[in-house]
């Protein structure tokens, strides 16, 4: 597949779950981590490619899932909305609420965040998930000096400013039933 073929892939689709794309640039079914694959490097080089214009989100079935731009402007308006918010906040265990506030104050490392919470980060491993899958904060990963990942914690408000402004102008319901419609009958993390 060529980066142009990929792109083509997730402008058309606008929601697609990473294991598809996979699948789609290996050419068949890969069983077990991508990564193993003959393969691999063309995923992730490919993967990198259509991060330009996709997000990375835990929204179909609550895996990863390629966000295409053109969804920006709805999700951004459902991310954001403080009663959409808040049923997703108060659900959250003691660990992962504690890191949802020191996220809000602006884009944090993980490894900040354990040092700040005296703990491990791989103890903070779950508490990141959860708040990922209840898409709370956006995820992402840096390459160190060290030669580390580290997973960084972007609050939505930091990521979508871009499009805030077409957000505003849409309806709480009108950008679900978008998204709805873009990610197709199966269950989402909108729910």
């Amino acid at each position: 597949m060529t980066p142009s073929q990929a792109l083509e892939l997730v402008r058309e689709r606008r929601v697609l779950p990473f294991a598809s794309f996979v699948e789609a640039v290996a050419g068949e079914p890969v069983k077990g981590s991508w990564w193993g694959h003959a393969k691999g490097h063309e995923i992730f080089n490919l993967a990198g490619h259509v991060s330009k214009e996709c997000v990375f989100v835990r929204l179909v079935g609550r895996k990863e899932t390629l966000l295409h731009e053109s969804l920006y402007p709805a999700f951004a308006r459902v991310v954001l909305d403080e009663a959409w918010r808040a049923p997703r906040v108060r659900g959250l265990s003691r660990e992962a609420a504690a890191i949802l506030r020191l996220v809000e104050g602006g884009t944090t490392r993980m490894d900040e965040i354990a040092k700040k919470r005296k703990k491990k980060a791989s103890a903070l491993r779950k508490p990141r998930h959860e708040l990922q899958e209840a898409l709370l904060v956006h995820s992402t990963e840096i390459h160190t000096d060290r030669g580390h990942h580290v997973a960084v914690l972007v609050p939505w408000s930091d990521w979508a400013r871009p499009v805030q402004k077409a957000a505003r102008k849409l309806t709480l319901d009108a950008a679900l039933a978008e998204l709805r419609a873009a990610c197709g009958a199966g269950p989402t993390a909108l729910d």
